[in-house]
């Protein structure tokens, strides 16, 4: 039985122009530039800055993206990706939607789309993140990914997992994937304080 993973987005900039970010890169210049966002991701109360940082020869060359996420100050989060296999496909409307042509498309990807598909609200909805019966549930992919962990410690882990479960179902929490390319994206992660890092909540 397959179990569906309902992700809702949490969209900011909704009415953003895909070709704004051609107001403030020039074409045939080194491309060298940071756009950021807050959003408490750790579940902490406090937001946390989410930074992407853009470099590439020039717009029409391969970008190598580097992404951190930073709470109080302190990197939780970080990687990095050059993305040459996605040059071609960015003259494919179809791949990226709503926009035109490869600058319009690659515009809106890196300068629009990605940073709003990184935070995922997840809710009672989410009806195989949260079934305990599931075998790609948070109670089964969490406890495989802190397998060291539960080997020393067991009861910390199931606790951390329901831990994490709660804030997830009562908003108090955030998950996060990662979109390598649009349609590559890693598994979704929740930030478990007591492990201090991100552990996979769900898997396909």
């Amino acid at each position: 039985m397959k179990y569906i993973l309902i992700l809702t987005f949490q969209l900011i900039c909704s009415m953003a122009s895909a070709s704004s970010c051609l107001q403030v890169v020039a074409i045939d210049k080194p491309v060298d530039y940071t756009i950021s966002k807050s959003v408490d991701v750790d579940g902490d109360g406090i937001a946390d800055n989410i930074v992407l940082h853009l470099k590439g020869k020039n717009f029409r060359s391969p970008f190598k993206w580097e992404l951190k996420i930073y709470s109080k100050k302190k990197i939780i989060y970080y990687r990095t990706v050059s993305n040459k296999r996605l040059e071609s496909l960015f003259s494919d409307a179809d791949y990226i939607g709503g926009c035109s042509g490869y600058d319009d498309c690659k515009c809106k990807w890196y300068y629009h789309d990605f940073l709003e598909r990184i935070i995922i609200k997840m809710s009672a909805d989410n009806v195989g993140v949260f079934d305990k019966a599931a075998p790609n549930s948070i109670y089964v992919v969490a406890k495989q990914a802190l397998i060291k962990e539960y080997k020393k410690n067991p009861t910390l882990v199931e606790k951390a997992i329901k831990n994490a479960a709660d804030r997830l179902l009562s908003g108090k929490a955030v998950a996060i994937v990662i979109p390598d390319e649009p349609e590559i994206t890693t598994p979704p992660m929740v930030w478990m304080p007591e492990f201090k890092k991100f552990v996979p909540i769900y898997e396909d």
